[in-house]
């Protein structure tokens, strides 16, 4: 184990983890696509877990690591349950497995936020049209408003969980923003080190690429 940083004011971890050595037990979870299930390893004697969507890994390319018996460099969270999950990973002075930043994060969401209340704001108003209508039509048309009041409200239904999630992803980078914000720090550290290391040559000298 490279360092422990104990966590005082989370709810969600203990403390953040710097791992190294070669990955054991490689596993990743079945799924459709492939890139987008759950990834499970041994690094230092400690088993990590990771969610490949996340953390835009490739399975493969982790495994290859691993038949390779390759050394890497893991940033992960202790969480308060007693397991550990995958924040970063470090091969050869590149990251190779990393979540988007807080920053980067945020400016998504807050991006995508206008659309979704968009779909929302209209959904529910043709909804509402639909129904509106229904109730003050002969039956053969009812039923054609109905069908399109139904649709209409699954579109909003479907926006506003996004919306609440977005919410909550908001929400989350807010209260966890220092801890978030080490985290990218840690990263950053030994990605530098990982790179001046991998930048000398075995015989002492330094190549500049």
């Amino acid at each position: 184990m490279k360092e422990t940083i104990p966590l005082e004011c989370d709810r969600y971890a203990l403390a953040i983890k710097v791992l190294e050595g070669t990955i054991e037990h490689y596993r990743v979870a079945v799924t459709r696509p492939p890139d987008r299930g759950r990834v499970r390893f041994v690094l230092n004697g400690t088993r990590i877990d990771g969610e490949l969507r996340w953390l835009h890994a490739n399975s493969q390319s982790l495994r290859e690591i691993a038949d390779d018996r390759a050394s890497v460099m893991a940033g992960v969270y202790e969480k308060i349950d007693g397991t550990h999950e995958l924040d970063w990973l470090i091969y050869q002075g590149h990251a190779i497995v990393a979540r988007d930043s807080r920053q980067a994060l945020t400016q998504q969401t807050w991006r995508e936020m206008p659309t979704t209340l968009k779909f929302l704001g209209m959904g529910s108003a043709i909804a509402a049209l639909m129904f509106f209508l229904m109730l003050h039509v002969p039956y053969g048309w009812a039923l054609l408003f109905g069908v399109a009041g139904a649709l209409a409200g699954s579109v909003a239904t479907f926006a506003l969980v996004m919306c609440l999630g977005s919410i909550g992803k908001l929400w989350n980078c807010f209260r966890r923003r220092r801890v978030l914000d080490l985290m990218e720090t840690v990263m950053a550290r030994y990605l530098a080190r990982s790179s001046a290391r991998a930048a000398v040559e075995p015989d002492g000298e330094s190549h500049v690429s």
